[in-house]
């Protein structure tokens, strides 16, 4: 008889909560990928005093923000950005993203000009 901590330890189906004998392991908090949403999540858990465990698929940290360049763009031209006195378009945005990016928008298959002519938030 296999002991608990191999039972299940060659098999990728899912296994109903009812047959699991033992757990080898217990956290307050699971995050599953360790881009920025679940870092901050992590951050956030731990702060509380949770202990937090991560899952990540790939290598290291990041995620597709890693991917991307760690770019985050919060703009186009919303309401928010013209009560600051900011002008800005969604197409502003598509060719901030392409200077910046461009490589990577085009192995993701991006279409810029058809995402450039939105109409902005505020609009």
């Amino acid at each position: 008889m296999a002991s608990p901590a191999s039972q299940f330890a060659h098999s990728v189906k899912p296994v109903p909560a009812g047959e699991i004998r033992s757990y080898d392991f217990e956290t307050d908090v699971l995050v599953v990928g360790f881009g920025c949403a679940g870092a901050a999540a992590a951050l956030e858990a731990s702060d509380a005093g949770g202990s937090v465990t991560i899952l990540e698929r790939a290598s290291g940290p990041g995620g597709s923000s890693a991917l991307s360049g760690g770019e985050i763009y919060l703009g186009s031209g919303t309401p928010v950005q013209a009560a600051c006195g900011f002008t800005d378009t969604a197409r502003d945005m598509a060719e901030y993203f392409i200077g910046a990016l461009g490589p990577v928008l085009r192995c993701a298959g991006w279409l810029p000009d058809r995402w450039a002519s939105r109409p902005s938030p505020g609009t």
